[in-house]
């Protein structure tokens, strides 16, 4: 299957990998080996797939802590040192069957107020039997 620029149709492209720079509130966020189909003819560039599934996560971290919020993997450990899946962490805390599953995939940012009790939790484990 032969491979087109998605906006001008032309098949003089080529796949670059690059540093890409995103901006968040002034700050700079960096993407090592972002992928893209470049088109030569009219400039414009595409990233692939696996680029974006693996970018977003990061990309979700870096505005968390830009944003003051913990990150996936902190609220991955703060669960698992009550030993608990996702599941049931869900039912104690709220957000939905499977929000800690897109918490910590990045695929969902936590809400403050949720980023605090986290924290609550974290630094006084025994406020999950106050729950």
């Amino acid at each position: 299957m032969e491979i087109v620029c998605q906006v001008c149709g032309s098949k003089n492209i080529e796949n670059i990998s690059k540093i890409e720079i995103f901006e968040y509130k002034g700050q700079k966020i960096e993407l090592p080996d972002y992928k893209q189909v470049f088109c030569r003819n009219c400039g414009e560039s595409v990233a692939d797939s696996e680029t974006v599934r693996r970018s977003v996560p990061l990309l979700r971290d870096a505005q968390r802590v830009i944003d003051g919020l913990m990150t996936g993997d902190e609220i991955r450990s703060i669960r698992k040192s009550f030993k608990m899946t996702q599941a049931e962490f869900s039912q104690i805390l709220g957000g939905g069957e499977k929000a800690f599953a897109r918490y910590e995939t990045g695929k969902v940012v936590q809400s403050k107020s949720m980023d605090n009790l986290l924290r609550i939790l974290r630094k006084m484990p025994e406020v999950i039997d106050i729950i």
